[in-house]
């Protein structure tokens, strides 16, 4: 439609009725779904929640309690021992969100612009969408406002900041936003204030709406034109002169597509829609459907069961919040291909009665990813994974399992080498969970405890006493662990082999501790002390002379650490980068 078409349009639509519009600018009044916190669920420090209401901070810079924060920061996390590979260079190439925090507010408007109040490492955010409440068509709900394309420069400013993204208004009335985060492009914890969507509300005699204005613009989505992931017939079409490749050429070629453009490839002949539903086809081994979480129905999925036939890893994190997508039969036959070994469920909505009869069609499953799914699977259905027995990564990061499921699962999947409880608040007796793991899983590398409260000396002597492979340890916020007795002293001993080690504010850290480290971990490449008060600077200075591959040392409230050590700690050392947190 030619401009001078759709100034008609408005102005007859406008001649229609008067209508009055009045700018409404509002803060966030609820959350809705979410991906990771820093903060404790039982807490208000550093969590999703503070997002909520007017700007608290904004505009000093710095670490405040009263910040939203997300768990996952930097790209370290990518290269720790516990990380996953990703399923295909195509996703990552396309697509690089780590984190979603799903916004409410309290009245509709068609919204022109979004103020987002960063106030510490300013950068992460990468794509924003608007939710349309009132949509028919489930594939039509979520409409991208803006997103970075072609990768996100660095921001180097370190001060506070407006983030006013210049944003593609949808054509409807919303009160829900999406925003999606890459941790990669920051180098430290983002931190949020507050977000403020400004738009505009119709406050006309006859009720007459905004819509009416644009009525017969036919407004569409970038991405409801380009992701079309319902392939259709395309029996009709010539094959043109690609009937002279080779096949091997062909497949070579779609190999490297990502996975909307293969389904848009299927439309144009019948030679490609053929080439296009090869099983072999490592978009379809390998099939990550979260890029695409938005735009997903039943029918996207009913697609895909002829293509998945040699399928070895699905990835639906995020997926099915907003519709019922995911009770879908196709679903149930994608999942029971013996050669599925990778799903990734992180949250999902499921509800119990599907995540119970998805698990046992993956008797042949040895990575397991439910994490973030406490508001959607109770601790009931968590229990069917313990018939999972080939099980090597399990992720449980912040769902309902508690001490007794975890139990029966780490009883039961003895091939574990890579578990996550990190923030699992009803498991009341971390060191039974962790008696009965090191016991069980002797090949255990990598383990996440999180604001494990209930954990103390006891189950880290267990640890030291049988877990002499462990690559990684996350005993951050672990407040209950009183190193004076030595327990940890005894674990680096045992665990010489250690990369990762994460002792975020454990106030019973000393220099004996630091010196056992530099003795027995020659091969630390992350350490995180934050908030140790007893941390020297001797100390540090002994743990990086002798841990040469350290890559991630956080020193952040270490009270006895200044920035004048940092800054010349830094300099002696460039390869590791050093974090200092602070507050202005």
């Amino acid at each position: 439609m030619g401009i001078q078409q759709v100034l008609s349009t408005i102005r007859t639509n406008i001649r229609r009725k008067i209508i009055f519009v009045a700018m409404l600018r509002q803060y966030v009044s609820s959350v809705g779904n979410f991906s990771s916190q820093y903060g404790a669920n039982t807490s208000t420090s550093y969590v999703i929640a503070n997002i909520i209401g007017e700007p608290s901070s904004y505009p000093s810079y710095g670490d405040f309690i009263q910040s939203c924060v997300l768990r996952t920061y930097g790209k370290w996390w990518k290269s720790a021992p516990e990380a996953l590979q990703p399923l295909d260079n195509l996703s990552q190439r396309y697509f690089s969100c780590d984190d979603f925090i799903e916004m409410h507010f309290d009245r509709k408007t068609y919204i022109t612009g979004i103020n987002i109040y960063e106030t510490y490492n300013p950068g992460a955010i990468v794509r924003i969408l608007a939710f349309d409440e009132s949509a028919s068509n489930s594939s039509h709900q979520w409409f991208v406002v803006w997103e970075i394309k072609g990768g996100c420069p660095p921001v180097t400013e370190q001060s506070a900041r407006i983030f006013s993204p210049l944003i593609k208004p949808p054509p409807f009335p919303t009160r829900v936003i999406c925003i999606e985060f890459n941790s990669s492009n920051v180098a430290y914890y983002t931190e949020l204030d507050a977000v403020e969507l400004v738009g505009k509300c119709d406050v006309n005699v006859d009720d007459i709406s905004l819509a009416q204005c644009i009525e017969g613009l036919n407004i569409d989505s970038d991405y409801e034109k380009e992701m079309l992931l319902t392939p259709q017939d395309s029996s009709s079409f010539d094959n043109g002169c690609f009937d002279l490749l080779p096949g091997e050429v062909i497949f070579n070629i779609l190999s490297y597509l990502p996975l909307n453009d293969i389904c848009k490839l299927a439309q144009v002949s019948t030679l490609f829609y053929r080439h296009c539903y090869n099983p072999l086809l490592p978009q379809h081994q390998h099939l990550n459907l979260q890029p695409y979480w938005f735009i997903l129905t039943k029918s996207s999925l009913d697609g895909f069961v002829t293509k998945c036939k040699r399928i070895r890893s699905l990835r639906l994190s995020w997926c099915g919040a907003h519709n019922d997508m995911l009770n879908s039969q196709s679903l149930l036959q994608i999942v029971q291909v013996p050669t599925l070994c990778r799903l990734d469920l992180s949250c999902c909505a499921l509800t119990d009665e599907l995540f119970k009869s998805i698990i046992p069609l993956c008797q042949n499953l040895t990575e397991l990813d439910v994490s973030s799914t406490l508001k959607y699977l109770s601790c009931s259905s968590l229990q069917v994974i313990a018939i999972l027995s080939k099980l090597v990564r399990l992720n449980l990061y912040n769902t309902a399992v508690d001490t007794t499921c975890a139990m029966s699962i780490v009883q039961m999947c003895q091939r574990l080498q890579h578990l996550n409880l990190g923030a699992c608040f009803y498991i009341h007796d971390y060191n039974q969970v962790i008696d009965k793991a090191s016991s069980n899983c002797p090949s255990i590398k990598s383990l996440d405890l999180w604001r494990a409260k209930s954990l103390t000396s006891t189950g880290i002597n267990y640890l030291a006493q049988r877990s002499k492979h462990l690559l990684s340890l996350d005993l951050g916020w672990c407040s209950n662990i009183d190193s004076q007795d030595g327990c940890l002293i005894e674990l680096l001993k045992c665990c010489n082999a250690l990369k990762k080690l994460y002792l975020t504010a454990n106030r019973s850290i000393s220099e004996k501790e630091l010196m056992a480290i530099a003795k027995h971990c020659p091969d630390l490449e992350q350490l995180d002390l934050l908030g140790n008060s007893s941390v020297t600077l001797a100390g540090v200075q002994r743990v990086l002379g002798c841990c040469r591959n350290m890559v991630f040392l956080d020193l952040s409230f270490c009270g006895k650490i200044t920035d004048e050590h940092i800054y010349h700690l830094a300099m002696q050392h460039s390869k590791c980068s050093i974090k200092n947190s602070h507050t202005q």
